[in-house]
């Protein structure tokens, strides 16, 4: 049995996670304005380098908006959002599992996934072939399970290379966190050998130009990847 390592937040990740659960609970509104830093630091018991960078990381994941010579408020997340903030509301207590959240994210998955898999097939190099064998060999070496979901999303990230479309791999890396989220929640120990099975499955298919194959293996991944996330089907 392994044991994850733990490690101790720092006081700006607990002084990030208490402002983010104060707006996702709407004790901090849309539009309201904070208090001066300095007053939140007292308030806060912590130091003005703490709020400040705290401040600076929600205003980098859309929860924050610093308007200079009249302060910080309370930005519009759903209007000025970004996939950093999709991360932190799924990751929100346990919310990273709810229908409304994943279903648009599963209709990514299917369209732009499948598009870049049906010309990859067609379009793959001997190097694209040669990074994916190599990729399924790092997935699994069981001391890389912690490895796993960065593993994972390269895998797929390959597969955008091969198609030949430079735009498929940059849709993918957008989305990168939220393919790391599934892969920490969706991979364990126990079932470390299927999923790199299901990999070089995929990669054998590929590497045969056998594109009915491919689409049949990468719809069981996508369709798992659902059940995992408890999508109703």
């Amino acid at each position: 049995m392994a044991f994850k390592a733990l490690v101790s937040p720092s006081l700006t990740d607990l002084f990030v996670e208490e402002l983010k659960k104060m707006i996702l609970t709407q004790t901090l509104k849309i539009g309201e304005k904070l208090p001066p830093e300095r007053q939140m630091a007292e308030e806060m018991n912590v130091s003005l380098a703490v709020v400040n960078g705290g401040i600076t990381r929600l205003t980098a994941n859309g929860f924050l908006r610093v308007v200079p010579r009249k302060g910080v408020f309370v930005a519009d997340y759903v209007r000025e959002g970004n996939i950093f903030t999709l991360i932190d509301i799924m990751n929100f207590q346990g919310l990273g599992f709810q229908e409304d959240i994943l279903d648009p994210l599963i209709a990514f998955r299917r369209s732009v996934e499948s598009s870049a898999l049906l010309h990859a097939c067609k379009n793959r190099t001997d190097e694209n072939l040669k990074q994916m064998k190599l990729l399924t060999e790092q997935a699994a070496a069981k001391e890389n399970i912690r490895n796993f979901p960065e593993i994972g999303f390269r895998f797929h990230h390959e597969i955008a290379i091969a198609s030949g479309n430079i735009y498929y791999p940059m849709m993918l890396q957008t989305f990168k966190p939220v393919y790391l989220f599934f892969y920490r929640n969706y991979v364990t120990i126990q079932n470390q050998s299927e999923k790199v099975e299901e990999l070089i499955d995929l990669y054998e298919a590929i590497k045969r130009k056998d594109i009915n194959a491919a689409s049949l293996r990468q719809t069981e991944l996508i369709d798992q990847w659902a059940r995992c996330a408890n999508i109703k089907k």
